[in-house]
């Protein structure tokens, strides 16, 4: 369909059609105009009804698809929550304060206790049996 505009000409001329009980398919292709915007041209009434009811079934629709994908967040188990919850608090516990300055932060230093070398040492210092 070639894109127009709403001209006083063009109006008139699908409301002859109209009148002279044309369906909406065929004067949406003798003008080139789509369907949907004829009857918004025609019953400019009911084109706001439209929208409101179309975009109240949109969010309807919408509301319900994030409820399925994610139902922990809408009302759904919330015991599901509360172990999330109490296992990212868990992890949380396990990562040392960091204590770096800004500078070490920006640079990317590893947190004292973190770097690799120090993981490496508990290993060897656990294999051999020594303690810190």
């Amino acid at each position: 369909m070639k894109e127009s505009r709403k001209t006083p000409e063009l109006l008139a001329r699908i409301q002859r059609m109209w009148a002279a009980k044309w369906k909406m398919k065929s004067i949406s292709e003798n003008v080139g105009v789509p369907a949907s915007t004829i009857q918004q041209w025609l019953r400019p009434e009911r084109a706001v009804e439209y929208r409101k009811r179309k975009w109240a079934k949109e969010s309807i629709e919408l509301r319900n698809a994030r409820r399925a994908a994610n139902p922990g967040s809408y009302g759904g188990k919330k015991s599901e929550n509360v172990e999330t919850q109490l296992t990212a608090e868990r992890l949380r516990k396990q990562i040392p304060l960091d204590v770096r300055t800004p500078a070490q932060q920006l640079m990317g230093e590893p947190i004292p206790g973190r770097r690799a070398l120090d993981k490496l040492d508990a290993k060897r210092a656990q294999r051999l049996g020594v303690r810190r």
